[in-house]
């Protein structure tokens, strides 16, 4: 899949069965429909925060549909993302996802989703068990 920011190719990055689109050109983090409530939901019961329907026409098109899609923002934030009018998915540049959790006052979602991505990019090293992360230097060297 290309990148919806610089139109390189992304890497996918899987973590307790859920697929995270990478790339590691700009940073930035594609979640299909449905992704941020998983993870949030799996480790501590919660839902993440709405993202508000509507929005503005952007320039950037859905990397899994190919529609331009939509800038809006989640419930209780002011961090605009682009969304996928179909519903397949939210794009964040590199550090909109913990500023949206952030500013919407979702503290246990946020720490939940900091969690998750700090042991996805954590390194296998650091953990003991070969695979079980995915550590940033290696989703780069997939990707080259």
């Amino acid at each position: 899949m290309l990148c919806p920011a610089c139109n390189e190719k992304m890497v996918i990055l899987e973590l307790e069965d859920v697929e995270i689109d990478y790339c590691v050109h700009c940073g930035g983090v594609w979640l299909d429909g449905g992704e941020l409530e998983m993870i949030s939901r799996r480790a501590a019961g919660e839902a993440a925060v709405g993202l508000v329907p509507g929005g503005k026409r952007g320039r950037r098109r859905c990397p899994r549909c190919r529609k331009r899609m939509r800038v809006t923002h989640f419930e209780g934030s002011t961090v605009e993302v682009d969304a996928c009018p179909r519903g397949d998915g939210v794009w964040f540049d590199r550090g909109e996802l913990e500023a949206v959790l952030r500013e919407s006052g979702a503290g246990g979602t946020a720490e939940v989703v900091r969690g998750f991505f700090g042991r996805m990019f954590g390194g296998a090293e650091e953990s003991g068990r070969d695979g079980e992360q995915v550590s940033r230097q290696g989703a780069e060297e997939v990707a080259r």
